[in-house]
């Protein structure tokens, strides 16, 4: 017989598609509608950070118990990736087709790396030089050692080194610092900018002298933020709560 309960983390993305549909809304202010599909986004990296990672955890243990809707942590897990995945695909077609078009109608411009004219081109790489250069820390990545630590939740740009006379290729990590944010302006038109990791890109070769970047790409980290608080000692629980915003940094 079927199981009349919802599954739990089915509902929350659902939840989450009609904080969506107010981004969707015509009659609602372009801001506002930027700022609900802002708010979908972050409330998607809670979900795996809390949600997706306890149900890996428990795959990973081989818990094989069924939830009240009747589906195993690895039924829920292939369930929640295909509705996931069609979520984002959603958002993406907001951001682009839709959200970005109208912003450009108001002269809000956000550039294409590969577009740029001669004149942003040398706006852009003087605010680089001068001002993102150098706090810059590139990490050398290599596959047979240890990974290094990499903070969760910031855009970190990965590169492919080669070096031009001996062809060795090697790879490497640059993490994109909050502080800098997320969009760079021109300094002559501060409504057009371009995202901080497709200048960092177009620049990354000077960070590795000597050597050619030969493809760069860009990605975040996701932590499990699924942790246990032992609330019984409470003399140790700002310490636990402090352990734990640290694991999920």
């Amino acid at each position: 017989m079927a199981t009349p309960f919802l599954n739990r983390e089915l509902s929350w993305i659902e939840f989450n598609q009609r904080v969506l549909f107010q981004a969707q809304r015509e009659d609602l202010p372009l801001l506002e509608r930027i700022k609900f599909l802002a708010i979908t986004a972050s409330n998607l990296d809670e979900f795996f950070q809390v949600r997706i990672g306890g149900l890996m955890l428990m795959e990973r243990a081989g818990r094989k118990t069924p939830d009240a809707s009747g589906h195993t942590p690895s039924k829920q897990l292939e369930l929640l990736r295909k509705r996931i995945l069609q979520f984002i695909d959603d958002q993406y077609h907001l951001l682009h087709g839709v959200l970005l078009p109208q912003l450009a109608k108001h002269d809000v411009h956000v550039l294409d790396p590969q577009r740029l004219n001669e004149s942003q081109k040398t706006s852009l790489r003087a605010t680089y030089e001068h001002a993102i250069m150098p706090v810059l820390t590139p990490l050398s990545y290599d596959p047979s050692e240890p990974a290094p630590t990499l903070p969760a939740l910031t855009p970190i740009l990965a590169c492919r080194i080669q070096h031009p006379e001996t062809q060795e290729k090697r790879f490497a990590f640059i993490p994109l610092p909050e502080s800098l944010g997320r969009r760079i302006p021109l300094t002559n038109s501060p409504t057009t900018f371009i995202l901080l990791e497709d200048l960092v890109a177009l620049h990354a070769s000077s960070l590795f002298p000597g050597e050619n970047v030969t493809s760069t790409g860009v990605f975040r980290l996701t932590r499990n933020g699924d942790i246990t608080v032992e609330e019984d000692n409470t003399h140790d629980l700002a310490d636990e709560m402090e352990e734990v915003l640290t694991a999920r940094r």
